[in-house]
């Protein structure tokens, strides 16, 4: 419980119970005051920098995928094939199934450049 007086005594009381027991303890007043302008525009000034670097972390986390799925597909345009494995077991499911189909259209063009290969080689050995 917090007043303003208690038993004609002004002031800052704050009334609490301990064991049944109704206490009440006198706060200072000079304590407690109003926040300035150069308080409201410091908590400000933190709230958005905080909010700012919140942002720009999780801007981050959300373009990772997207950056690696941009690396794959450059390593799939120059044929390395091997190396544009993305990860299938990823937490959120839409680039999981992203990561699942690019996976099988790199095996699939894989297997059409070593059939292509194989259909080369037989060519000119006719």
């Amino acid at each position: 419980i917090v007043a303003g007086n208690v038993n004609g005594g002004n002031g800052l009381w704050v009334g609490f119970t301990i064991n049944g027991d109704p206490n009440w303890l006198l706060m200072d007043r000079s304590r407690l005051s109003t926040a300035g302008g150069k308080t409201w525009l410091i908590w400000l000034i933190t709230a958005g920098a905080l909010s700012l670097a919140g942002a720009a972390a999780i801007a981050r986390l959300i373009n990772r995928p997207l950056k690696q799925l941009s690396y794959a597909a450059n390593r799939v345009r120059d044929g390395d094939f091997a190396a544009s494995q993305l990860d299938e077991e990823v937490v959120t499911s839409e680039i999981r199934e992203v990561n699942i189909g690019f996976n099988r259209m790199a095996q699939k063009l894989a297997k059409l450049e070593q059939d292509r290969a194989v259909m080369l080689a037989g060519i000119s050995h006719d």
